[in-house]
């Protein structure tokens, strides 16, 4: 090899060792530009020091690492908060991030006792790419090696402009009703997905339960699930920051919903969640944009009241059929198991989950014989109430059946569940989690025992009509080439609807839609993905995804 060829091959390898190096180390070189010169070796004011001490730069950034890595700051505020220099997982709980954030971070609230903000505002500040890095490498556990972070796509992201979840971040609860969790943001390529688990200390500080979860995702979210940790010492076992698997499915879970959902539990029921809780939350999105990044978040609100206020304990299950194997041949494939192992529960909610081969959802009662009963729940009719007209299944909105009072249904023999299927692509589909794999399950919550429950006043009726009315209108065919049938429930005030492409632009509208089907002409559009909208007079609100071709 002459000694030309030698220097190439020499000056490759330095190149690729650049584009290799550690998150830990981009974050590191951050804090030097904007950081170390008020934090130096010569002048660490607070007595900290991200400047470093080493002969090379991975020496001194392992150092200025071992400084702030779960070490307690010396803010007296921060410290009676828990909070750490760098909180793995947690960029709110982080002080230093905190400190840089200035509005960055809407879960960050500016307080006095914590000091000034960095970098002086004579001195130069951080860019939104920069701190981006910074939080990046915090929501990924704030490895100390590794290349964690697409920088490419966070560059893209503020350099090019992208899509957003959420322009502006949904209102927490008031303190005095309950709090915020956030999980996010993490960046998703154009025309990709992504799936992500993140563990999440609730720290409430003393028992308390909840009788309201408000989750709020945007229309290109896929799902999220709100699990629990049923003991502390998986959760203590579980690596801080995002990941990509979830290994604890045995979990309870809160809540699992496919689009924006306000579930406010029955009056005299709620769920109990200990003072130290732990969540586990699993977030689904979908880049539906062909040319841009997506900034993906998920937000929870959550509703507490005193422990002991509720007579009787709320309980979620996810039953899941992971026996599916769906061929390639174009026919209508039925996959059917049965579920007997949950007792003796008293239903309040049920609700089913298929990907896009999904074409329908039904679940019975099982008998003592283990035979089909009483038909209780169809997806493809409106709140999934059986004896629907007009029949239409959306996958991507599959409607939750909820009961106004406990004694709807009783399934102490268990319930037989069937989904169909028609596969018309490559290749067969069996179970997995991506939207082209396939799925099989509900999610049911339920108590145990109804004793003591008044169901006169179980629920604020109002509130019910409202919510079931939203979550039963029907958007058909999906996709669709030139008309769109609406069909709204009976009982529904007047309901306005908006249709926008992926760039956020309004391409339809229709106001006070009043009659129980209305058709659209979308024989004008281009073919592609765009987002709708109704909203009726009192602001709730349904969204989803719809596909003209």
């Amino acid at each position: 090899m002459n000694t030309r060829l030698l220097i190439i091959v020499a000056m490759l390898f330095a190149t690729s060792g650049l584009f290799a190096q550690s998150t830990n180390i981009e974050v590191y070189n951050i804090m030097q530009t904007k950081c170390a010169g008020c934090h130096s070796n010569s002048n660490p004011e607070a007595g900290l020091d991200l400047e470093g001490v080493g002969a090379t730069v991975a020496e001194r950034a392992m150092d200025v690492y071992n400084k702030i890595a779960n070490i307690t700051p010396s803010n007296a505020h921060a410290a009676s908060k828990g909070y750490k220099q760098i909180y793995k997982g947690r960029p709110d709980r982080s002080f230093l991030f905190r400190k840089i954030s200035n509005g960055f971070e809407n879960m960050i609230a500016a307080h006095t006792d914590e000091e000034a903000t960095m970098p002086p505002s004579n001195q130069p500040q951080l860019t939104d790419y920069e701190k981006e890095v910074f939080r990046q490498w915090i929501l990924y556990g704030a490895p100390s090696s590794g290349n964690v972070v697409d920088l490419a796509l966070i560059e893209d992201y503020y350099t090019n402009g992208g899509e957003a979840a959420f322009e502006t971040p949904p209102a927490a609860p008031d303190p005095s009703e309950g709090f915020q969790v956030k999980m996010g943001p993490f960046f998703i390529p154009p025309a990709s997905e992504n799936e992500f688990y993140l563990k999440y200390e609730v720290d409430m500080g003393i028992a308390k339960e909840v009788h309201r979860v408000h989750t709020i995702i945007s229309p290109y979210s896929h799902h999220f699930i709100t699990y629990k940790f049923s003991d502390p010492s998986d959760a203590a076992n579980v690596n801080e920051g995002f990941r990509s698997f979830n290994g604890f499915a045995q979990n309870p879970i809160v809540t699992s919903v496919a689009e924006t959902s306000d579930i406010k539990l029955p009056s005299k029921t709620a769920f109990s969640w200990d003072a130290q809780e732990v969540l586990d939350l699993n977030s689904h999105y979908i880049n539906y944009s062909p040319d841009k990044v997506f900034k993906a978040e998920g937000y929870l609100n959550i509703y507490t009241q005193d422990d002991g206020t509720a007579l009787k304990e709320m309980y979620t299950v996810l039953v899941p059929n992971l026996n599916i194997y769906i061929p390639n041949n174009g026919n209508v494939d039925t996959e059917v198991a049965s579920v007997s192992a949950f007792g003796n529960p008293f239903v309040w909610q049920i609700g089913g989950h298929t990907h896009q081969l999904g074409t329908g959802y039904k679940i019975w009662k099982q008998t003592p014989t283990g035979d089909y009963g009483e038909l209780f729940y169809d997806a493809s009719c409106p709140g999934g109430i059986p004896g629907c007209v007009s029949p239409y299944y959306d996958y991507a909105h599959i409607p939750n059946r909820v009961w106004p009072e406990f004694f709807g249904i009783n399934l102490s023999h268990g319930v037989i569940h069937e989904a169909t299927y028609v596969n018309d692509t490559d290749s067969p589909v069996a179970w997995g989690p991506l939207s082209t794999d396939e799925m099989m399950l509900f999610a049911m919550m339920y108590v145990n025992d109804t004793t003591g429950l008044n169901v006169n006043t179980m629920v604020d009726t109002d509130d019910l009509t409202l919510k079931t009315d939203m979550s039963d209108i029907i958007v058909y065919p999906n996709p669709v080439q030139d008309n769109l049938q609406i069909v709204l429930p009976t009982t529904s005030e007047n309901i306005n609807f908006k249709l926008y492409d992926l760039l956020g632009r309004e391409v339809k509208a229709i106001n006070a839609i009043s009659k129980v089907e209305t058709s659209i002409d979308l024989s004008e559009l281009k073919n592609g993905m765009y987002l709708y909208e109704f909203t009726n007079e009192s602001g709730e609100r349904k969204s989803g995804k719809l596909y003209k071709e």
